[in-house]
Formats: C-alpha cells, sequence, structure tokens
C-alpha cells in the first residue's frame, strides 16, 4: 500500500477500499468467533 505518488486524486477509492476492508475483517471476525462458540459447544 503506497500513499506517495498521489493520494490526493485516489483518495475516494482508497477511501471505498478501506471501508470494504474493515467490512471483510468484520466478517472475518464475526465468523471466526461464531466457529469458536460452535467449537465450545461441540467440545
Amino acid at each position: 500500500m503506497r500513499h506517495d505518488d498521489h493520494g490526493d486524486q485516489s483518495f475516494g477509492k482508497s477511501g471505498v477500499k478501506i471501508r470494504g476492508g474493515l467490512i471483510y475483517l468484520a466478517f472475518l471476525l464475526a465468523s471466526s468467533i461464531g466457529i469458536l462458540f460452535y467449537a465450545g459447544d461441540v467440545i
């Protein structure tokens, strides 16, 4: 992730990318926690 060239012009796109990444990370975290709870119930 390089921010040196022209961060101002591509700020909108990078903002969308960052928001998508945050949603993806939150989804991964929620799914991993759900898997942990499910495994805890099974064990």
